[in-house]
């Protein structure tokens, strides 16, 4: 590849660098029967699989809250029958 001069300049002057280029790592090889997508989760061990299920699955935080999601079910339903009412005035 052919340089300008402009290009030589601001090399030499240490403005401009030239990029190598970036090795793409090898692909993963799959060892074993592993979860699809998780290489690093094995199907052999159940304790790994549950392990991962229970990371990726369980949400303790809304499990907490499920019992007072009805209390914005009920803020939405009076919204939308206070505009429904209104539209029919209309």
């Amino acid at each position: 590849m052919a340089l300008t001069s402009e290009a030589t300049q601001l090399l030499k002057a240490g403005i401009l660098e030239i990029a190598t280029p970036v090795q793409t790592p090898p692909k993963l090889q799959s060892v074993g029967n592993v979860l699809p997508g998780q290489p690093r989760v094995s199907l052999d061990s159940r304790d790994d699989l549950l392990e991962y299920l229970r990371e990726a699955f369980l949400t303790l935080a809304l499990d907490r809250l499920a019992p007072r999601l009805w209390l914005v079910s009920i803020a939405l339903l009076n919204k939308l029958a206070f505009l429904i009412h209104m539209l029919t005035w209309l």
